[in-house]
């Protein structure tokens, strides 16, 4: 497996190093943004999601819908029906927007 460079964020009067593999989702909360770890913590970062998806690997990450970015490496399910949504190794869902739908089938 290919390893990436450790990311820095703010997350309340602390900075957390992580690797972008121990990322399981981001969810955007406007300014404001909520790393799912692989450990089972999760942070609230002082960054918006599209700024902290600038910063992580597009080969391994993708934008769902306009509040989430998953990481691929830890899709479990995909149902592919008139609201598809995707399933993560967490167990957690998220809801894959029709627009991106072609191109979520297509990174596999």
């Amino acid at each position: 497996m290919m390893s990436y460079p450790i990311l820095s964020y703010k997350s309340g009067n602390q900075f957390i190093f992580l690797y972008p593999e121990d990322i399981i989702y981001i969810h955007s909360s406007g300014n404001y943004s909520k790393m799912q770890l692989t450990s089972g913590k999760s942070y609230t970062i002082t960054k918006n999601i599209k700024c902290i998806e600038s910063q992580l690997p597009s080969e391994i990450f993708f934008r769902v819908h306009h509040s989430y970015v998953i990481n691929l490496m830890y899709v479990e399910k995909f149902h592919n029906n008139a609201k598809a949504k995707i399933q993560l190794t967490d167990g957690f869902i998220v809801d894959l927007s029709r627009r991106k739908k072609q191109e979520f089938i297509a990174r596999f």
